[in-house]
């Protein structure tokens, strides 16, 4: 909606007598007699802005259509801000349930993982010493067994709460994570029963997809919000 007042360059507040004499010197100032330079539509915009605030119920019925327009700028206003302030609610409550999930379930699940993966190298270089030493075989049959309870701590946690729809990707992961390990630690046992060279060979393909997954999930969790230390 053009706005009147502005154009004859008086206050809303003004009188008819105001809007009379502001509409006279504009319409001598810009008549083409006197200002060859003056845009066409200038004048046609004053003449306008007159014919509705020089009479006074055309002013009314203009003045209360400004007012609603007014208003509802300002509601529209008001309400993008609110829906702003709902969505950064939202969206804290989300990052919040998310990082409960860190610490309840992925914090503790990820580090039962490590302890499986980290000491594997060393066990296995052990091993192949002599694979066929009782007391070697024992030590690495002892890792293994150890790392079952690991495994089954890691996936008590993550079995113990659902994750939040955010940290969908990070759950995925970590269940893959999981599998792995649990399928390695199947081949390592068969290894150790009866000297399967294949055993072995998957069971330490294995381990190396679960580290890359695990490296992969930290990868992910130091990218949250508070997380990129």
């Amino acid at each position: 909606m053009s706005d009147h007042y502005a154009t004859l360059g008086v206050s809303p507040s003004a009188s008819q007598q105001e809007i009379k004499l502001a509409y006279r010197q504009l319409a001598k100032q810009y008549h083409p007699d006197r200002n060859a330079k003056a845009g066409h539509e200038r004048i046609i915009a004053i003449n306008a802005a007159y014919e509705v605030l020089g009479n006074a119920e055309e002013r009314r019925r203009y003045d209360a259509l400004r007012g609603s327009s007014r208003q509802s700028a300002t509601e529209r206003t008001v309400a993008a801000q609110d829906h702003y302030r709902q969505q950064r609610r939202r969206q804290g409550d989300r990052d919040e349930a998310v990082e409960r999930w860190l610490k309840r379930v992925y914090e503790p699940a990820q580090a039962a993982i490590g302890k499986i993966l980290r000491p594997f190298r060393a066990e296995l270089t052990a091993l192949a010493a002599d694979p066929y030493d009782d007391a070697l075989m024992a030590a690495f049959e002892a890792y293994i067994e150890r790392s079952r309870q690991y495994q089954a701590q890691a996936e008590r946690y993550l079995q113990s709460e659902p994750a939040p729809a955010m940290a969908g990707a990070i759950a995925r992961l970590l269940f893959q994570c999981l599998n792995q390990t649990s399928d390695a630690l199947d081949e390592l046992e068969r290894y150790c029963l009866g000297y399967n060279d294949d055993c072995l060979r998957d069971g330490r393909e294995m381990m190396r997809i679960a580290q890359r997954l695990r490296q992969e999930l930290q990868a992910i969790v130091r990218q949250q919000p508070g997380r990129s230390h």
